[in-house]
């Protein structure tokens, strides 16, 4: 099983088909999983789409302070 693995602690590299981004955890507001993506909603109102489910990225987001309150959904208790 893919888990995420990244050397820096303080950003997320967000990997598409063509695209990448680097995304800093603290915008990081939610993430709501759909079935085999998921949908980062940042600071601004922005959205990112990713062909990963939440468990890919759940151990390194706990790590950051991230809950899992639902199976669909994790939240930034600083926001």
């Amino acid at each position: 099983m893919k888990t995420y693995k990244q050397k820096g602690n303080e950003s997320l590299l967000i990997l598409n088909h063509k695209t990448s981004t680097k995304v800093f955890i603290n915008n990081v507001v939610l993430i709501k999983g759909d079935i085999n993506y998921c949908i980062f909603y940042l600071n601004g109102g922005r959205e990112k789409v990713v062909a990963h489910t939440i468990k890919f990225f759940e151990n390194h987001l706990e790590n950051h302070g991230f809950l899992r309150t639902h199976r669909a959904y994790m939240i930034n208790p600083n926001h």
